[in-house]
């Protein structure tokens, strides 16, 4: 009998940082259409909580590459940076709109 130990493949950080920012970006989108669409505040709450869970796992996914070495990643770094501030004027914009509908978002408060 050939008893082999599998070990799971390598996680790449890097991959996991730009596959959350994707999720996080595309929901942010969705939230920002709905919000313009002028959709219902109580039919948001079930995607803003899957935008929130998203912003949560980039946050860790980012706490996790920023402790590792990486030499050569200036171009992911760039497009990374450029997704982030996407997604940050995405949700600046949403919060904005969802304010002056009157809509109060539980949760930190934004710093300009």
């Amino acid at each position: 009998m050939n008893d082999q130990i599998q070990t799971a493949p390598a996680v790449d950080p890097w991959m996991q940082v730009e596959d959350a920012c994707a999720t996080a970006l595309s929901l942010s989108q969705q939230v920002r259409l709905h919000v313009d669409d002028g959709v219902d505040a109580q039919d948001l709450v079930p995607l803003l909580h899957r935008q929130c869970e998203a912003v949560t796992e980039l946050q860790t996914a980012l706490g996790t590459l920023v402790a590792l070495p990486h030499p050569g990643q200036t171009e992911r770094r760039d497009q990374l940076g450029q997704q982030l501030r996407q997604l940050l004027a995405l949700h600046d914009t949403s919060l904005d709109s969802l304010s002056s509908r009157g809509v109060r978002l539980a949760g930190r408060r934004r710093i300009r």
